[in-house]
């Protein structure tokens, strides 16, 4: 038999071999448990399961302690750290939330994700008393740096630039969101807001009625960290409930309603809130 054939044919044997191998664990499957300790990743797997069939049933207090009992065996798993600070912000618990996301930025310094909600935590809050702007900043940064690609933590650090008053930042991020995602319900509204800054009444009114025109100015933007899998943190249309007084209304306006009111009101938002963050702050 002539070599070449013998190469062709040892080529089409491994060929044959990988195709009959079964394909390997998706990377956020793996565990760090030794693969002899095989009753450890069951109890793990068992742990995790339950944990998601809770979460996504909102049983969060269980689905909390399921995801805590599977990171007992595996403490570097990422989806479980992942899911865990999801369900304790949605409890309530910020500094448990934080620990789980820090947790998984140590095991995972690429996590984009990580750093994301990291952002969030810092700028999508109940009360301006509890934001920082600075950290946030830092944060969504570096889900950036990790994911150009994700118009998420763009469109964050546009709102980030609105809260610390840096209109001209703002309207660049809000720019190169609308530019990748021109359906975005957020940036559209908030574009229109800082036209109405600068006075130019006509352009603040088209962007509104747009926002308002939006097929899914009913359905949360795009983004990391809903606790059911379905979308961003959110209590409605929009991801950020540190503007759900104005922007969460937004899906029952009738098609007829005035922008400026309602840029008036966003206005009074943010002022009041960088007020409340300078009164807040030690320096």
């Amino acid at each position: 038999m002539k070599k070449p054939l013998l190469i062709v044919l040892a080529v089409a044997a491994a060929a044959t071999v990988l195709w009959m191998r079964p394909p390997a664990p998706p990377q956020d499957e793996v565990v760090s448990i030794s693969p002899a300790d095989t009753a450890g990743v069951r109890r793990f797997w068992t742990h995790y399961r339950t944990a998601t069939r809770l979460r996504l049933s909102g049983r969060l207090d269980a689905a909390a302690a399921a995801y805590e009992a599977a990171l007992a065996l595996d403490d570097r798993h990422e989806d479980a750290l992942y899911y865990l600070g999801n369900v304790q912000r949605d409890r309530g618990d910020v500094a448990a939330a934080e620990a789980a996301w820090l947790r998984l930025a140590e095991i995972n310094p690429n996590s984009a994700r990580a750093y994301h909600q990291l952002g969030n935590l810092y700028l999508c809050r109940r009360t301006a008393k509890e934001l920082d702007p600075v950290k946030a900043e830092d944060y969504f940064r570096r889900a950036l740096a990790l994911n150009k690609e994700e118009t998420g933590p763009v469109l964050r650090l546009g709102e980030v630039a609105l809260v610390r008053g840096d209109l001209d930042a703002a309207a660049d991020y809000l720019a190169a969101v609308l530019a990748t995602n021109h359906w975005s319900v957020e940036a559209t509204f908030l574009s229109g807001y800082l036209a109405w800054k600068q006075g130019d009444a006509a352009r603040a009114g088209a962007l509104f009625a747009q926002a308002l025109h939006r097929p899914d100015r009913t359905m949360p933007v795009p983004g990391e960290g809903d606790t059911r899998g379905a979308g961003p943190m959110t209590d409605g249309p929009v991801g950020c409930s540190l503007f759900q007084p104005v922007l969460g209304r937004l899906a029952h306006l009738s098609d007829g309603a005035e922008a400026d009111p309602w840029y008036h009101n966003l206005d009074s938002l943010l002022t009041n809130t960088r007020n409340t963050i300078a009164g807040a702050s030690p320096y």
